[in-house]
């Protein structure tokens, strides 16, 4: 019988947080699930913890792939998955139990919802609450101003969405960035975030974001710089740094009024798409030292 959900779990050597991230699947209140793991080369115990997991519970199995990346492990697990709606999760991240039938109580209000992420709590080095926006409106202001809209391991995306895009792989470390920009270039149904608070996100020295902080700052730079090229907005590379740079907490030494008249002017041709744009760029301009 085909499962109404789908869990989409890649891994690399998550021998430390891997059974607690699949216990917390397991303890969902929605049980029409099938969990798919793709193991992505591990060379620590992460398989035979999984393994245990699949001889215990036939909703988990366990693939393989030799060492390809999670852009590779996405695409293969979406191939794989049988369910109407699929579930993004991490091997280091904890479900709420009531997470999968939280989702798709959204789901089943909102007929046009196509892509459904959640407030995240932090844990790990850091803790704290990821908000996001509780409407598609501000939701897709956040990505027009350079932030990744939705936390990646928080979505659950109707099935239709992944097979008019797959994750690409000239965007390995900012893959959820590139594939939220042309979903919003696609008009294809809305995305935003729960009112509740629907998982734990861990921060330590293996996330991706620590790990390649360069490297995803670059890549940010040029995701934002072809969805504005693709909208119209009239830019250079001194207009995208500032957004992704100083407007996203990094220091900045320049003159503040440069700076914001730069930035308004780029917001003014975003709000004649979106209107949230100017408060989102407002809220940033308001916490800069100088401000």
């Amino acid at each position: 019988m085909t499962p109404a959900i789908s869990v989409l779990l890649p891994m690399y050597n998550a021998q430390d947080y891997i059974a607690e991230a699949l216990d917390s699947v397991l303890a969902q209140t929605f049980e029409d699930f099938e969990c798919l793991v793709m193991d992505d080369g591990s060379s620590d115990a992460s398989r035979k913890i999984v393994q245990d997991y699949a001889r215990a519970d036939t909703r988990i199995t366990l693939l393989s792939q030799p060492k390809s990346g999670i852009v590779t492990a996405l695409n293969q697990l979406i191939l794989a998955a049988q369910g109407r709606y699929l579930v993004r999760f991490d091997s280091d991240d904890v479900c709420y139990p009531e997470r999968f039938a939280t989702q798709l109580d959204y789901f089943r209000r909102d007929s046009e919802l196509a892509i459904l992420g959640s407030k995240v709590a932090l844990i790990g080095e850091q803790q704290g609450t990821w908000h996001y926006r509780q409407t598609d409106e501000q939701t897709r202001a956040l990505q027009l101003v350079g932030n990744t809209c939705l936390c990646h391991p928080s979505v659950m995306v109707r099935r239709d969405v992944y097979e008019n895009f797959s994750y690409r792989s000239q965007f390995p470390h900012m893959e959820d960035m590139d594939f939220y920009c042309r979903f919003l270039l696609s008009g294809k149904g809305k995305l935003y975030a729960t009112t509740e608070i629907l998982m734990d996100y861990r921060l330590h020295t293996d996330n991706v974001s620590k790990q390649y902080s360069s490297v995803q700052l670059a890549q940010r730079a040029l995701c934002l710089s072809a969805l504005w090229q693709q909208l119209g907005i009239a830019h250079d590379v001194q207009d995208v740094e500032l957004f992704t740079g100083p407007l996203m907490g990094a220091d900045y030494t320049g003159d503040m009024n440069t700076l914001a008249t730069s930035v308004l002017a780029i917001g003014e041709q975003l709000s004649r798409i979106n209107p949230a744009v100017m408060t989102e760029i407002e809220r940033r301009l308001s916490r800069m030292p100088g401000r």
